[in-house]
């Protein structure tokens, strides 16, 4: 269960909420769509994000080696984007 817990730590800290709800989503809706289906819906969330502000903020944070600071985690500590994926965690670790 730690292992899960750093784990989500880390996609809490250094990923943005947008891209973390198009992950999700992507995982969820692959399981219904052709390869390239899901291929071509994928390249168009990319080209998207790359014109996004927290696309340039974690290759600034990356390339700075700071902390990141995404638009939308504003306010938001990393443990508390972390309770669903933990949850998911525990439901699993259960299931074991």
């Amino acid at each position: 269960m730690e292992k899960v817990r750093e784990y989500a730590i880390d996609l809490a800290s250094n990923v943005s909420r947008r891209l973390r709800r198009i992950i999700k989503r992507q995982m969820y809706e692959a399981m219904f769509e052709t390869l390239t289906g899901s291929f071509e819906r994928s390249e168009q969330e990319m080209l998207t994000g790359l014109q996004c502000a927290d696309f340039k903020e974690g290759v600034a944070h990356f390339v700075e080696k700071r902390a990141p600071v995404f638009t939308d985690n504003e306010g938001l500590s990393p443990l508390d984007c972390i309770e669903p994926m933990l949850c998911l965690g525990q439901i699993r670790e259960s299931a074991d």
